[in-house]
C-alpha cells in the first residue's frame, strides 16, 4: 500500500509570537554567551534581586499559588544563604526552587547549557522514564532504568523539586529537559551516556548513546502531512513556533490539495506539540470549521515596560500593548464568531489527537476545539489546564546569563469558565504507551476507525472511489519529506 507524502513544513527558528511557550531546551534561544564558571556573592545576589524585580513587574499574579509573605521569605532566605562564591549550577538550583513554588509552567529558569549534553527524547510518568522515539539500538517505548549506572528514580528525585507547573502531569511533562542537569549533578559525563533499558518486548538492553545517535531527531519537520491507505489525511503538527506566513502558505496549499483529492477524513495530531503561537491554531482551524469559537474566554495581560521593550517591532497585534501604561492591565474577552472565509475548507470528518505533551498554544487550540465541538477529540488529557498563565517575557540574568521566562498574562479557558481546574479532556480517553504514528498507535487507530465508520454511514460521499477502509492498528508509520 502506498503512503502519499505531502510537502512538509520545516522546523524553523522560534520567534516571539502571541502566546509563546518556553523552549524545551535552552539552546533554542541561541548560543550560550561566555560566562564565568562561578560568581561572587554580590554577583549572585544581584541576579536573584534582578529576577525578583522583574517577576513583580511582569507577572500578572505571582502570589496566586504562594502567599506573598512566603514568596518574599523564599527570596530573602536564598540571598541570606549565599556562600562567598557560587557556581552557575548552584545559582540555578536556588532560582529553580523559587520558580517551582509559583506553580506556573511558563515561569521558569533554564539550567546552564554546557554545550555537550545529550537531550534525549524522553517522557516521564511518575517515576518511570521512557524513550519517545528510537535512539540508536533502543526502540521507541523502551523504559530506562539506569543512566550511567544511576537509577532513573534518583535522577528524578534531584530535579522534581526544581519544576513547578499547574498539575503533577504538567510537572512530569517538563522534567525531561532537566535530565542532563541531573546527570551532571550526579557526576556523569556529558558527552555520552550508558542506558540500561527494558524494550517494549521485555528484553533487557544496555546501550551507549552519543550525539551522533540523536542527529536525525533534529531534522524533524514542524508540520508533515501523510495520506494513509484508505484516503485519510494525517497531519502531524509538532510545533506552533516560527513564521506565520510559512504556516499560512502550507495550510492553504495543503487544503487546496485536499479539495482536489476528495480526502476521506482528517486527523490532526497535537500529541507532541509544546506550543508557539495561538495564531497558528487559528490558521489551521479556519480550514476545518465554520462554527463560532474563540481561543480563550478572557485574557488579562499585565503591562510592563520590560515586556513592551520585548514586543517592539512585533507587528500590528502588539500596538495596543505598546500604547498602554506600565502597571495597568489589558483585558480582552473575545466574542464567539465564525472563522474568516477561506478558499479551501475541509467539511468531512475531523479528529484531533491530544495528550500530556499537548502544551501551551497547542493546548489552547485543543481547548477551543473541545469546548466548541469543532472536531472529535481523542487521546489523553493535556497536562496543563486552559485556566493558566502564559505570554512569556524572556531575558538573561546579568551576571550568570541564566535564561529566564516569566508569564505576563493569565487566560480563562475558551468557554469562559474560570472555575474549571481540569485540563483539556478528550471526548474519548485512549491510553497508549505505543510510539506515536506507529502501526501499534492505538489512538491513531481509533481515529481511523471513527473516520471509516463515518465513511460507511454516509456511503462514501466525497471520498476516493477506490478507497478501502483501514483496519484499526494497520496504519503505517507516517514519514515526512526531508528538508
Amino acid at each position: 500500500m502506498n503512503v502519499w507524502l505531502l510537502r512538509s513544513l520545516p522546523l524553523v527558528a522560534v520567534l516571539l509570537l502571541p502566546m509563546v511557550s518556553f523552549p524545551t531546551r535552552p539552546s533554542d534561544l541561541g548560543a550560550p554567551l561566555e560566562r564565568p564558571p562561578s560568581l561572587s556573592r554580590a554577583q549572585a545576589q544581584e541576579d536573584i534581586e534582578d529576577f525578583r524585580r522583574r517577576l513583580m513587574l511582569v507577572h500578572p499574579d505571582p502570589q496566586r499559588r504562594i502567599p506573598s509573605a512566603r514568596l518574599k521569605a523564599r527570596f530573602d532566605e536564598a540571598i541570606a544563604g549565599l556562600p562567598a562564591r557560587i557556581d552557575l549550577d548552584g545559582l540555578f538550583l536556588i532560582l529553580a526552587r523559587i520558580t517551582a513554588s509559583l506553580g506556573d509552567s511558563h515561569t521558569t529558569v533554564a539550567p546552564p547549557d554546557v554545550g555537550s549534553e545529550l537531550w534525549l527524547p524522553l517522557r516521564i510518568e511518575g517515576n518511570a522514564v521512557f524513550l519517545r522515539r528510537e535512539v540508536g539500538s533502543l526502540p521507541s517505548g523502551s523504559r530506562i532504568s539506569r543512566f550511567d549506572g544511576r537509577p532513573a528514580e534518583a535522577l528524578l528525585d534531584i530535579i522534581r523539586p526544581l519544576t513547578g507547573a499547574e498539575t503533577g502531569a504538567a510537572i512530569d511533562a517538563a522534567l525531561p529537559r532537566l535530565i542532563p542537569f541531573a546527570l551532571r549533578q550526579a557526576g556523569a559525563a556529558t558527552g555520552e551516556v550508558v542506558l540500561d533499558a527494558v524494550t517494549p518486548q521485555g528484553d533487557r538492553v544496555r546501550a551507549t548513546v552519543a550525539h551522533h545517535h540523536l542527529d536525525e531527531l533534529a531534522e524533524e519537520d514542524a508540520v508533515e502531512g501523510v495520506v494513509l491507505p484508505g484516503g485519510t489525511l494525517y497531519l502531524r503538527v509538532r510545533t506552533m513556533a516560527g513564521q506565520l506566513d510559512e504556516y499560512q502558505r502550507y495550510f492553504r496549499e495543503m487544503f487546496a490539495w485536499v479539495d482536489e483529492s476528495a480526502t476521506r477524513g482528517l486527523i490532526i495530531d497535537l500529541r507532541e506539540n509544546s506550543g508557539g503561537s495561538t495564531m497558528v491554531g487559528e490558521l489551521l482551524l479556519r480550514h476545518i470549521t465554520t462554527r463560532p469559537y474563540r481561543m480563550f474566554g478572557k485574557k488579562r495581560w499585565r503591562v510592563s515596560s520590560l515586556m513592551q521593550e520585548q514586543l517592539r517591532g512585533m507587528g500590528e497585534w502588539s500596538k495596543q500593548y505598546l500604547a498602554a501604561s506600565p502597571g495597568t492591565y489589558l483585558e480582552e474577552e473575545p466574542p464567539l464568531k465564525p472563522p474568516p472565509e477561506v478558499e479551501h475548507r475541509f467539511d468531512g470528518p475531523r479528529v484531533v489527537l491530544i495528550g500530556p505533551r499537548t502544551r501551551s498554544a497547542a493546548m489552547m487550540m485543543a481547548n477551543a476545539t473541545r469546548d466548541f465541538d469543532l472536531a472529535l477529540v481523542l487521546g489523553m488529557p493535556t497536562s496543563s489546564p486552559p485556566n493558566y498563565f502564559g505570554e512569556s517575557y524572556r531575558y538573561e540574568l546579568p551576571n550568570s546569563g541564566l535564561r529566564v521566562s516569566i508569564s505576563s498574562a493569565e487566560f480563562v479557558r475558551a468557554n469562559g469558565d474560570a472555575s474549571d481546574g481540569d485540563p483539556v479532556l478528550p471526548h474519548l480517553e485512549i491510553p497508549t504507551d505505543e510510539p506515536i504514528g506507529s502501526s501499534r498507535d492505538e489512538t491513531l487507530a481509533a481515529a481511523l476507525y471513527v473516520i471509516d465508520r463515518h465513511f460507511a454511514a454516509t456511503r462514501g460521499r466525497g471520498a476516493r472511489a477506490d478507497a478501502s477502509p483501514t483496519k484499526p492498528g494497520s496504519s503505517p508509520s507516517p514519514r515526512g519529506l526531508s528538508k
